[in-house]
């Protein structure tokens, strides 16, 4: 079995490969215009599951962050609050799930932040595209305006 490419080398190649002419004629605008559509699509739905993976890790995080430090403050651990903070991170990085599994949940938020801005921006610079496009299409009426 193959192993499937990141998502993110996928948009940045399909994103890269939009690229639109100096003076486009109506048809590329309009090839241009269904691409575009295509990915942004796709990528709408990618950002959607990408924001809530990130919301749900940075609820996880703090309600654990929340727990160790009761718990720590109940047990009377940590001699102040830097050896507290240094504890309950080491705690975050270490975290042993039910299954016996040891996860960074540090790590994970992390990661689900980075996922989100990434595709953050490749909507961003979808609708700039998008854009450009709208802005090539008027000024391609125009000039036919002018001809006329």
């Amino acid at each position: 079995m193959t192993e499937k490419p990141s998502p993110e080398v996928d948009y940045v190649s399909l994103v890269n490969n939009l690229v639109i002419p100096e003076s486009p004629t109506a048809s590329e605008l309009k090839e241009l215009i269904a691409r575009i559509d295509q990915v942004y699509s796709v990528a709408q739905f990618d950002y959607a599951r990408a924001k809530i993976d990130y919301e749900n890790a940075k609820a996880m995080y703090d309600s654990l962050r929340k727990q160790i430090y009761l718990r720590l403050m109940e047990e009377g651990r940590g001699k102040n609050n830097d050896h507290r903070e240094a504890i309950i991170q080491h705690e975050l990085e270490n975290y042993k799930l039910d299954n016996g599994r040891t996860v960074n949940i540090v790590s994970a938020l992390n990661e689900a932040r980075e996922r989100k801005l990434f595709m953050d921006s490749v909507v961003r610079i979808l609708d700039q595209k998008a854009d450009r496009l709208i802005t090539a299409s008027n000024v391609l009426r125009l000039e036919a305006q002018l001809t006329q």
